[in-house]
């Protein structure tokens, strides 16, 4: 249908489709952030992710029934995983994460949304069992789980179903781990 053809001649690193808009978010390894029209192919907004050195990878929430703001998660390849407000990224010129999240000691090679909005997973597969889960509101890292005894291995993708009862973790060895999210189904 269209190519979107980034400023450098670099590989894209994250790309990400809004849940409810005809709008495409891509980023390179040099943390140039584009958002894409999808229907026209225009660029509507480039920045720089200054907190990230490299793109390692990316996802983008939708806005809850209850208000809330669209988010735009980047991942690096340092560990650093910058949250942004999508509403800020579309009108500020040089947009500011809301939280730069530095839990992970590795690449933050995922990470990945809830469908409610209110959990980001982000996770690594270049150290094993590295793993975090965030409370999106308040971009706390929940400090009970998972605990040292949860068999992540080498997380390589994540996933939460579409109802948000379910996330699923596939690792290294060939195994997809789900777990039950009870109190955000």
């Amino acid at each position: 249908v269209r190519t979107f053809q980034m400023h450098a001649a670099v590989a894209p690193k994250g790309i990400a489709f809004h849940p409810n808009k005809d709008l495409l978010i891509t980023a390179d390894a040099e943390a140039q952030v584009y958002v894409w029209d999808v229907n026209t192919g225009r660029c509507m907004k480039r920045f720089t992710d200054h907190g990230a050195l490299s793109v390692a990878s990316m996802d983008v929430s939708v806005r809850r029934h209850d208000g809330g703001a669209d988010y735009l998660a980047i991942g690096s390849t340092t560990g650093i995983v910058n949250v942004f407000n999508l509403d800020d990224v579309m009108t500020q010129k040089s947009p500011s994460p809301i939280r730069a999240i530095d839990n992970l000691t590795t690449s933050a090679t995922c990470v990945k949304f809830h469908p409610s909005s209110q959990l980001l997973c982000a996770g690594s597969r270049m150290k094993k069992d590295q793993l975090k889960m965030i409370h999106v509101p308040s971009c706390a890292v929940y400090p009970n789980w998972p605990t040292e005894r949860t068999p992540f291995k080498y997380v390589n993708s994540i996933d939460f179903s579409h109802s948000g009862r379910y996330m699923a973790v596939g690792n290294d060895k060939g195994s997809v781990l789900l777990y039950e999210l009870q109190h955000f189904a």
